[in-house]
């Protein structure tokens, strides 16, 4: 007997059952959204037509004032801006670059502050609508349970609660196949390419205006530029229709009020990455149903809390190859062993704070086409049985710890890794466990950040693995000129990175040109100097250089640039 052809029939007997959302719901809404548009986006877009238009006459005199004085870089400057706000683009968020003059400076705060209060204006008067809204939805659902009709009213239900919560499951507009179906049930395939494209376009501006207004950036492609635009936390999106590309964590992260609009990724069958995070609620893991319909999703990142099983409720999605998952609670046993089955092209993963039995490790073996695993807290104790899990995924190339314990590696298991070439660790790792990476006989990029502990012993240690290539050091206050004399040992180094390392001397830097085979070195926020430079000009392998906040002059970086214009410099 073919069960599979039966669980498939069922499967879809499921769906075709399936009650639809009321047609009463559905105008709900579409009254809802309209009054909306009229009291709170409307007043706001013609405000900040208003705020753009003085902003401009104010760009316009500062511009002929600068132009007066002779001051290029200025006018460039403020010309900027104005072709910014033309294009609806948010400024800078960068005042202090060392180009914008004084006067640009003091009308982007006045802007900004003005912004504020009609952004401000504009979330009161959505949230002035939301009780009215929800009060009809919940009359509807007495009006439907009257009328016997319990299931749909099940579905008002859902809706208002998960409306309440930020994570409203999405409404069908007149068809009984909607974008997205109830929490707890995948929505069927195909529902992205039922999603009209008017309907397509306000979701997309519904998930960028919360993303914009939560912390995150987003990424658009203009519908009548057919360009790609990042817009940055605290903006707002752009007039008009675009396509939906990314939704990003900006550097810093920023306050989140509450869960996406989770219907409203419905449609979004342009959108490529999804970082959604930091919201202080828990939210029903069956929220995650939304998700259904994003085909060209290749890269999903989700941190906050949940109830229920992450793993469950994710739906599929045919694109993915990149998952990063930080639930609270951590992720168990049976939901690693769930995902390889659900995605099991998966090429990057993060197991962060979750603690397994090297059973449940076993589970990520099945990822064969894994090349790129995260470990974090507790997840990075490794023992020698998880340590052979890994070694039978071919593709394995890089692991990161991040916050490695001290008894989290085992040097004799580390032997076996054949395939991995990279190794990170971020936070807390010991000479032991460092001892432990070089043990991996392909080892050929070592990257250390940010580890207070590390100094000149845990260096020296380094050093002795003469066949790494790329040493990459950040943030590491200990490392003095001694440690340092360890890296310039290592004659195979193709890149070396040591960044905010106060503790080794500009004279020490001065021999790192003895590195012949040194393509790439970057020494941000380093003691490094105009001699340290100079001693670079005889390294013909050099073409990489990285300099920025530290004592080099910009007369030296001429005098380099004009004997070595084949080196690109970072200053």
């Amino acid at each position: 007997m073919n069960y599979q052809h039966i669980f498939i029939a069922l499967f879809a007997l499921c769906f075709t059952t399936r009650a639809a959302p009321p047609p009463e719901l559905t105008i709900l809404r579409t009254q809802y959204e309209k009054l909306l548009a009229e009291r709170s986006t409307a007043p706001f877009e013609a405000a900040k037509g208003d705020l753009d238009a003085k902003f401009t006459a104010a760009l316009d005199k500062a511009a002929a004032d600068a132009q007066k004085a002779g001051n290029l870089p200025g006018v460039l400057a403020i010309e900027a801006d104005k072709k910014r706000i033309a294009d609806k683009l948010p400024l800078p968020d960068d005042d202090d670059d060392g180009r914008t003059p004084e006067s640009l400076k003091k009308l982007r705060i006045i802007y900004r502050e003005q912004f504020k209060k009609l952004d401000d204006q504009r979330a009161a008067s959505h949230s002035a609508l939301l009780p009215g809204y929800t009060a009809k939805l919940q009359a509807l659902e007495v009006t439907l349970t009257k009328a016997a009709r319990v299931d749909e009213a099940k579905e008002v239900m859902t809706y208002r609660e998960g409306l309440k919560a930020g994570a409203a499951p999405a409404v069908a507009s007149s068809s009984p196949a909607p974008a997205a179906d109830a929490p707890g049930r995948p929505a069927p395939q195909g529902a992205a390419s039922r999603v009209s494209k008017t309907q397509k376009a306000a979701n997309a501006r519904r998930l960028v205006e919360w993303a914009l207004a939560n912390g995150h950036d987003a990424r658009v492609k203009l519908d009548r530029k057919n360009e790609e635009v990042r817009l940055l936390a605290g903006t707002v999106p752009p007039k008009g229709d675009f396509d939906l590309l990314a939704i990003e964590r900006p550097n810093g992260g920023g306050a989140v009020a509450g869960p996406p609009p989770w219907d409203a990724c419905a449609g979004q069958d342009t959108l490529r990455k999804l970082y959604l995070a930091d919201w202080k609620q828990a939210v029903p893991a069956s929220a995650l149903t939304g998700l259904t319909g994003l085909v060209s999703l290749r890269e999903l990142q989700i941190a906050s809390d949940f109830e229920g099983s992450l793993a469950d409720a994710l739906p599929d999605l045919p694109a993915l190859n990149i998952l990063v998952l930080k639930p609270r609670p951590p992720l168990t046993g049976p939901d690693v062993a769930a995902l390889p089955r659900k995605y099991p092209d998966l090429e990057t993963f993060a197991l962060v704070r979750a603690v397994l039995s090297d059973e449940e490790f076993a589970a990520l073996s099945q990822w064969q086409k894994l090349s790129y695993l995260m470990f974090d807290g507790p997840a990075s104790m490794l023992s020698p049985a998880k340590v052979r899990t890994l070694a039978t995924l071919p593709k394995l190339r890089e692991l990161r710890f991040y916050g490695a314990r001290p008894d989290a590696l085992d040097a004799g298991a580390m032997a076996t890794l054949t395939n991995v070439r990279h190794i990170d660790f971020a936070y807390n790792v010991t000479a032991e466990n460092i001892k432990a990476a070089l043990a991996v006989p392909g080892l050929d990029l070592l990257e250390l950040s940010g580890i207070k502990t590390l100094g000149d012993a845990e260096v020296e240690i380094v050093g002795t693995h003469r066949a790494l290539t790329t040493l990459l050091i950040n943030r590491s206050e200990k490392i003095t000129d001694a440690g340092f004399a360890h890296v310039l040992k290592m004659e195979n180094l193709t890149e070396l990175q040591c960044t905010g390392c106060p503790g080794i001397s500009a004279a020490a830097f001065e021999s790192v040109g003895a590195l012949k085979k040194l393509r790439k070195l970057v020494v941000h926020e380093t003691s490094f100097d105009d001699a340290a430079l100079k001693s670079l000009t005889k390294n013909r392998a050099l073409k990489e250089l990285g300099i920025r906040k530290t004592g080099v002059t910009d007369e030296a970086v001429k005098a380099f640039t004009r004997a070595r214009p084949d080196v690109k410099v970072d200053k």
